[in-house]
């Protein structure tokens, strides 16, 4: 075993701040040339997760995203925004998805890269998004 998979190894992960994580998430993301749009939404909803929940990785569990998900499904919509004001109206069930499926990819990453043994958030049902039907 290498000295330095000797140091990973007795790296306390779990005492890493979730902010430092997503900030490395998202330099994965530019480095494998995902488009700036994609990422600025990756960004976007990882923050706002810091934002409310925060935490080290020790405290990125099933149970946190799954409150967080259900937390945002009664946010009012451009609550916390630096220049709209907020409004009455909820969050749209397709934001709500959207976000679960940006925590679970970045959960996927969490465990490729070595930073968890597994998935915490493999057993995570995103939300259902409501159908909108087109009319002809």
């Amino acid at each position: 075993m290498s000295s330095r998979q000797k140091r990973w190894e007795s790296v306390d992960r779990a005492s890493i701040p979730i902010s430092t994580l997503v900030e490395r998430y998202l330099s994965a993301c530019r480095s494998a040339g995902m488009s700036r749009k994609t990422i600025r939404g990756y960004d976007e909803k990882l923050r706002r997760y810091v934002r409310l929940v925060g935490g080290s990785l020790g405290d990125f569990s099933l149970q946190s995203v799954r409150q967080h998900l259900t937390d945002l499904q009664g946010a009012r919509k451009w609550e916390g925004h630096p220049f709209m004001p907020p409004t009455e109206e909820t969050l749209s069930s397709t934001t709500v998805r959207n976000h679960g499926r940006v925590l679970s990819s970045f959960a996927n990453w969490l465990q490729a890269e070595g930073y968890t043994e597994h998935n915490v958030l493999s057993r995570l049902k995103v939300p259902k998004a409501n159908e909108i039907r087109m009319e002809p």
